[in-house]
C-alpha cells in the first residue's frame, strides 16, 4: 500500500513580526524581574518621600 504525500509551503508575514515582539517582551520581563530580585534582597529598605524634592529649610 502507497501514500501519496503533498507537501505546500506558506509564508505567514505577521509571524516574524510576533515572535520578535514576543521575544523583546520576554527580554523587557526578565529585566523588570531581576530589578525586582535586586530589591527584595534589600527588605529594610525605606525610601523616604523627603529623598526626591529639595528640602524648603
Amino acid at each position: 500500500m502507497k501514500f501519496e504525500q503533498y507537501q505546500a509551503e506558506n509564508s505567514i508575514p505577521w509571524l516574524n513580526e510576533v515572535l520578535v515582539l514576543f521575544t523583546v517582551a520576554l527580554q523587557l520581563c526578565q529585566q523588570l524581574k531581576d530589578k525586582i530580585n535586586v530589591f527584595a534582597q534589600y527588605k529594610d529598605f525605606i525610601v523616604s518621600p523627603n529623598l526626591s524634592t529639595p528640602s524648603a529649610t
